[in-house]
C-alpha cells in the first residue's frame, strides 16, 4: 500500500508543475499524467522517444 502512497504524491507534485502548452485543435492530456508515464517509462530504461510513446 506504501507504493501506491508514494506513486499519489508524485503525481500529486507534478501537478504542480504550470502547464504552458497551447491547444490549438488537439486533444490535450494533462502535463501531470504526462510526466508521470514518461518518468516510469524512463525508470523502466526506455530512453527513445518511439519506446516512451510509440
Amino acid at each position: 500500500m506504501k507504493q501506491y502512497t508514494k506513486a499519489k504524491a508524485l503525481l500529486e507534485s507534478l501537478k504542480t508543475i504550470p502547464d504552458y502548452r497551447v491547444v490549438i485543435g488537439k486533444i490535450q492530456y494533462p502535463l501531470a499524467e504526462v510526466l508521470f508515464m514518461v518518468i516510469f517509462a524512463l525508470l523502466k530504461g526506455n530512453t527513445k522517444f518511439k519506446e516512451i510513446f510509440g
